[in-house]
């Protein structure tokens, strides 16, 4: 299965979208988007400092801007190309806390498999688009993605691709002539109709490149070519339009000329086990683990000179006055300090987290590890420890996904530094194949995880954020904003919905803190027994305050790619339900994660 972007009837500019989002638009079809990225490429190499984001590579027409934005396209034979790219910002495909999604999935047996797989930038491609005659095509994506990364508004016209010339050729300053007008308009937009239709030449390349040298005059006339103390006169020519008609040729863009291909492939190639869930999924299933995980029993801890030197050092900060001060350290480094009264204690001391630190190093065993978790009460005249070695340090893994996957890591040198016999029955789920292969959680009583209830006040008072994020800065002439939550621990899909005073409906961009309200909204409104909502619907009016809420404890919740068994399982774990409100279909999914462990492919 694959999902069609669409089937146009025509490839006239004026039908070609945009491409800013996972889930709406598309690049232009492949003759518009070679045409046109094709002639940048030929004026990049007619530039006598031929630099840029575009070249041919190969077969291959490619764009790098040097860090974060990179594509490739490629014909695959008569009416056939793919295109291959990622972006460091957007791309979701890369994102840890992201459901993973074969890129490949639905791929038809033509496309060159090889060139995909074996691309030197292939641990970060975020989209793979196929182009068979009728529209791209993609495999279908997450409902938690917001972006494949694919972004060619920059190509969707003539104009915008002309325009493009100033920032690929002129370094993004436009040059005017002696009235003040743009002396690239006409020729570049030549340029682009020459390299639709073929039809490039010298000339229409030299029409653009002859710019340059209107760029030196002008510097020459203001003295800003001297700043160096350099000598015009040796400057030589700035560009060489045989040089650039050569690169239009060997694209295809010349007449007489054909554009190159990628070989045949050799087959379609076995696929292996990929992972199924996200890296947050996997840090939430290690997370259940752990708090389910018993300690070892294991010989007492013997006091040592570096506890003495932490209370010291608590008391000579005069924490522990007039009560106890609580020290919380993990095995990040991460901590959370109360003083004798129950303050925060926010400062950052070094001399006191240099103390923790070599605390846990003294205390640790060369073949039980080190203690994950430390629990330090201190008085003025005595002191506490707790120490978890085998399950959750008091807060969990952490408050943010990155936090979580981040633990993973440690966590796993932690447990390579012991020996087989201390390592927890956790410790298995620390291989990527985890990732592949998730084991379900098995039922429970009570959350992996303390959950914060929301009285109606506070409720309320989420809710008016939510509507504050939703309905702030927005552009006058809407009647109603409306948000769709639909939610699993680790999956989600969230959408917004704009209402304007004309009664049409768009969608809109889901504002960054809304993502974080709803996750406490749905932690807030879990019940023992009676778990919490899947569903959560929020429809804003333009007035303070002016908002109606909709929760769904029940129903299945519909998503356009749905998530695994494994997800209702896991959620479970987080939000468990008592047999009576378990509903049938949630009985049977989780039922169904518990049996099935065939790797996914």
């Amino acid at each position: 299965m694959s999902t069609r972007l669409r089937s146009p009837a025509t490839m006239e500019e004026d039908s070609v979208t945009t491409h800013g989002s996972g889930h709406a638009g598309h690049p232009p079809p492949p003759e518009l988007l070679w045409a046109r990225a094709g002639a940048l490429a030929a004026l990049v190499s007619g530039k006598a400092d031929p630099f840029g984001p575009f070249r041919l590579e190969g077969p291959a027409l490619c764009f790098d801007d040097g860090g974060s934005s990179d594509w490739r396209l490629a014909w695959c034979g008569p009416g056939r190309a793919v295109l291959v790219g990622h972006d460091r910002d957007s791309s979701d495909a890369t994102r840890h806390d992201r459901r993973p999604v074969d890129l490949l999935d639905g791929a038809p047996d033509w496309l060159p498999w090889a060139w995909v797989r074996d691309r030197r930038f292939s641990e970060n491609i975020g989209f793979v688009y196929w182009w068979d005659g009728g529209g791209w095509e993609h495999a279908p994506y997450p409902d938690d993605w917001e972006s494949d990364g694919a972004s060619f508004a920059r190509y969707a016209t003539t104009d915008r691709a002309a325009a493009e010339i100033v920032e690929t050729v002129f370094d993004g300053y436009a040059p005017e002539d002696e009235d003040g007008n743009d002396p690239l308009a006409g020729p570049g937009a030549a340029l682009m109709e020459h390299a639709r239709h073929g039809t490039v030449d010298a000339r229409a390349l030299a029409d653009v490149l002859s710019v340059l040298d209107r760029v030196d005059e002008d510097e020459d006339e203001s003295g800003e070519a001297d700043v160096d103390g350099g000598d015009d006169s040796d400057r030589g020519p700035r560009w060489d339009a045989e040089a650039a008609r050569e690169t239009a040729r060997l694209l295809g863009l010349t007449p007489g000329s054909e554009r190159p291909r990628l070989p045949a492939p050799a087959g379609r190639p076995p696929r292996t086990p990929r992972p199924v869930i996200s890296e947050r999924e996997w840090s939430l299933l290690v997370g259940d683990a752990m708090a389910r995980s018993p300690e070892l029993d294991r010989p007492p801890v013997a006091a040592t000179p570096a506890l003495e030197r932490v209370v010291a050092r608590v008391r000579d900060l005069g924490l522990a006055h007039p009560g106890a001060a609580t020290l919380h350290y993990d095995f990040r480094g991460n901590r959370r300090i109360t003083d004798g009264t129950g303050t925060p204690y926010k400062e950052y001391d070094t001399e006191l987290l240099e103390c923790l630190a070599a605390l846990r190093e003294d205390e640790g065993d060369p073949e039980r590890g080190r203690w994950l978790g430390l629990r330090l009460s201190v008085t003025r005249d005595g002191v506490e420890a707790r120490r978890r070695f085998d399950g959750s340090p008091d807060g969990g893994l952490g408050s943010t996904p990155t936090d979580e996957v981040g633990a993973l890591h440690h966590l796993r040198r932690e447990m390579d530094r012991r020996a087989p016999a201390w390592r927890p029955s956790w410790a298995d789920l620390l291989s990527r194949e985890t990732l592949c292969l998730p084991p379900a959680p098995p039922p429970r009583a009570s959350p992996a995880r303390p959950t914060d209830p929301l009285d109606e006040d506070a409720e309320r008072a989420l809710l008016a954020d939510v509507h504050r994020f939703l309905t702030e800065r927005r552009t006058p002439g809407w009647r109603e904003v409306e948000l769709d939550a639909r939610c699993l621990v680790g999956y989600e899909r969230l959408r917004v919905r704009v209402t304007g005073e004309d009664g049409r409906v768009r969608g809109g961009p889901v504002p960054f803190r809304v993502p974080y309200l709803v996750h406490r909204l749905r932690s807030g409104l879990h019940r023992p027994g009676r778990g919490t909502w899947f569903g959560f619907r929020l429809v804003c009016g333009p007035g303070a305050g002016e908002f109606r809420a909709s929760y769904d404890f029940d129903a299945e919740p519909e998503f356009d790619l749905p998530p695994l068994d494994f997800g209702y399982a896991l959620d479970l774990a987080y939000f468990p339900r008592s047999a009576e409100h378990t509903p049938a279909w949630l009985a049977e999914r989780t039922a169904g994660a518990r049996t099935d462990r065939a790797p996914a492919h």
